[in-house]
């Protein structure tokens, strides 16, 4: 049994096993959409006599850390043919895409568990949820005119329009895609199809925008993006101008979101559910790429263990100086020192769980003096994710 990088003529096998596993059936449009995403560079696979029996790809893309984009390598795909399964095939896949995103510099990565625990144990950790909202029709706010600006319809081609819009509303969180020409045409658009509304400001500014379907007198909202509070106000009047042909509209908004208490009938059913988990991969690079609030000269010492990836076992001495932040390995430090595994230091530093939240659980250890720098020194934006994959 081989370990290694699938050959495009495996690509056939690839998109049965999918096909399988995730109990769909590919459309030729999507079929070509799938190979143009799962390339056969970026899949590894475990194979016997010629013949596909586990699979998982790697999407390089690049996520927003404190404003800062570092490079992540998100794994999808990971498919295994039932008569196959419980053999560790998985573990020895991840394993080796750990080591192939490291070495192809990604310093994160991300995926959507199908089991939270499972992926835990190779150094996964939570780090997003969603919110969903499910609103009556008679809860909407107020229907009537757009006001200060305008909106109008844009078709898919037109995805550059949204390209400042979202960069905008996307730096202000931590996980969100940097998204590409080629993530928006084969992974955005393709997954949320419907309709593009776009809202103008009153100075010709585009200010936020919507994709959305409306389909059995229900309207779904794939994403409601706002970059300041007028322009969430004239989308949410849009979407209440659509009362004639809705019973009812479903969201899926950021936990810090404040429009529910803006509704004048707040009500609303709201479910939170965990989303997305997240990994470092290379713990020094992560440090390197990370924006810490460190002041020029200041210091800090981290020190993790990792299960899976010895490379990231080890004590990480920071200090801000002239080229920036300057990180470098220190095993023989015994002085103050804060302590977190891998699960633990990249939730805390994504903003998944606090400080506090990790010294009350017992998962860091550290001083009162460290405990108190680290809360300052790590970024604030919150974590939130609009993609899938």
């Amino acid at each position: 049994m081989d370990i290694r990088k699938m050959n495009a003529s495996q690509m056939r096998q690839s998109l049965e096993l999918d096909q399988f596993a995730f109990q769909f059936e590919f459309s030729k449009e999507e079929k070509k959409n799938h190979e143009r995403m799962m390339k056969p560079e970026n899949t590894w696979i475990a194979e016997e006599n010629g013949q596909l029996l586990s699979k998982l790809t790697i999407l390089p893309v690049n996520v927003f850390v404190g404003r800062a984009s570092l490079p992540m390598g998100g794994i999808s795909s990971v498919a295994t043919w039932p008569e196959s399964r419980r053999g560790g095939l998985v573990r020895k896949l991840l394993d080796a895409a750990l080591l192939d995103m490291r070495e192809r510099g990604y310093v994160l990565s991300f995926l959507y568990p199908f089991s939270i625990g499972f992926y835990r144990k190779f150094g996964w950790e939570l780090f997003a949820d969603t919110v969903t909202w499910e609103i009556k029709k008679e809860q909407l706010p107020k229907k009537g005119e757009i006001t200060n600006g305008a909106i109008r319809r844009i078709p898919p081609a037109q995805w550059p329009v949204l390209q400042d819009i979202y960069q905008a509303f996307a730096y202000q969180f931590n996980g969100m895609v940097n998204r590409t020409e080629s993530w928006w045409r084969y992974t955005v658009l393709k997954q949320k199809k419907g309709q593009i509304a776009v809202y103008t400001d009153e100075e010709g500014i585009d200010k936020g925008y919507l994709i959305y379907k409306v389909k059995e007198r229900y309207m779904t909202i794939h994403e409601f993006i706002a970059i300041d509070e007028n322009a969430r106000a004239q989308l949410w009047s849009f979407i209440a101008n659509h009362d004639s042909m809705i019973e009812g509209a479903k969201i899926m908004t950021t936990t810090e979101d404040p429009t529910r208490f803006m509704l004048p009938d707040p009500m609303i059913k709201e479910t939170r559910d965990s989303y997305f988990m997240a990994r470092i991969v290379d713990m020094k690079a992560f440090l390197e790429q990370y924006p810490f609030q460190l002041e020029y000269g200041e210091e800090l010492t981290i020190e993790t263990t990792d299960n899976n990836c010895s490379w990231n076992n080890g004590v990480f001495f920071l200090k801000k100086g002239e080229r920036g932040m300057e990180v470098t390995e220190r095993p023989n430090i015994t002085e103050a020192k804060i302590t977190m595994d891998i699960n633990t230091v990249t939730a805390v530093l994504l903003g998944y769980i606090s400080v506090e939240t990790g010294i009350a659980t017992n998962k860091i250890k550290a001083t009162e003096q460290d405990k108190e720098k680290l809360k300052r020194v790590i970024v604030k934006e919150k974590p939130f994710i609009y993609d899938f994959f």
